[in-house]
């Protein structure tokens, strides 16, 4: 069954919100350092996680987060690692 995607909301204060919270995990787990295999992926997991949505919402999400989220992608398929370069194609960036 593939995902299912809700619209954006249209409420500007839930908006702000979501905006302001998919702003805050984008920065603090962008840096990475040296961590385990496991705490690594778990990061990973959680930023293709805001970065689909925010590629998801299009235009209603900030300008500044479609911009860190390319950022994002663009240091992901730089990455050695096959799976999370595949996990970054398999998100569909092309949509930003």
């Amino acid at each position: 069954m593939p995902p299912r995607y809700y619209p954006p909301p249209e409420d500007k204060v839930q908006a702000s919100s979501l905006n302001a919270v998919l702003h805050r995990v984008l920065t603090a787990n962008a840096g990475g350092g040296d961590v385990g295999v496991n705490k690594s992926n778990a990061d990973h997991a959680v930023l293709f996680e805001c970065v689909n949505l925010i590629v998801h919402q299009g235009l209603a999400s900030s300008e500044g987060l479609r911009a860190t989220a390319l950022t994002l992608l663009g240091r992901f398929i730089s990455v050695r690692e096959p799976n999370i370069r595949y996990d970054t194609q398999a998100i569909g960036f092309f949509k930003i």
